[in-house]
């Protein structure tokens, strides 16, 4: 089904404009934003936006080309090892950059097609073959690695997809496994427990479930603002 170029940007502005209207009754609800009624807000007839507003919200809220700073991930063949994707930041999140390393410059050693396993540690590259092979990949995460060029440590996350296996890199913040991985488990636990929080809501209370997904996010990530 093909759409005129017309109505897809028409159906863009329209969207934009609500969006933009949400955002503003958002902001004006306070810095916690409990008062805000996502319902109520959708039902209110929509009222004409300043495109000035519009542009403002548009700014604030897409970022085309922006990466998260703080990890990396990079996508490989489940049999192959071979790399089928990566983020733009992670050569140089893995001290694989010319600048880094002067002596890549003439040998590329992430690209797509290239073997995952050369990019970390021997030790490294034989706990990624065991997740790879493992039934239930993510009862293994987080898996404690080292770059081969730069020797971080990084906490990899592994998720099983269609096409492969997706690595979520993130730079460990101490050396020592022992620490760090306790820290990774205590994070794991507060998930745990707030997704047993969750299954023990009675049925049918939708404002409720809400509430508490809106409480176990900020608990868990320290966000001020959480939408449901």
């Amino acid at each position: 089904q093909h759409h005129h170029p017309t109505e897809s940007v028409s159906k863009a502005i329209a969207q934009y404009t609500v969006d933009a209207q949400l955002h503003a009754v958002f902001e004006q609800s306070g810095g916690t934003g409990k008062s805000f009624d996502y319902s109520k807000s959708v039902r209110t007839p929509n009222q004409s936006v300043p495109e000035e507003q519009i542009t403002a919200y548009l700014s604030k809220i897409q970022r085309g080309g922006h990466i998260q700073p703080f990890g990396c991930m990079i996508a490989a063949d489940e049999q192959s090892f071979r790399v089928i994707a990566y983020s733009e930041n992670a050569k140089d999140m893995l001290g694989l950059t010319p600048q880094s390393v002067p002596s890549l410059e003439k040998q590329e050693i992430l690209f797509v097609g290239a073997d995952v396993r050369i990019l970390f540690r021997p030790s490294s590259a034989v706990l990624l073959e065991k997740a790879f092979g493992a039934r239930e990949i993510t009862l293994l995460n987080p898996i404690w690695i080292h770059s081969k060029n730069s020797g971080k440590p990084f906490y990899a996350i592994l998720h099983r997809i269609d096409v492969g296996i997706v690595i979520d890199l993130e730079p460990a913040r101490t050396e020592d496994p022992a620490l760090s991985i306790a820290g990774a488990v205590q994070s794991q636990k507060l998930a745990v427990r707030a997704i047993s929080q969750l299954q023990s809501l009675p049925g049918g209370d939708i404002k409720l479930l809400c509430d508490t997904v809106v409480d176990s996010v900020r608990e868990l990530t320290g966000y001020d603002r959480v939408m449901v």
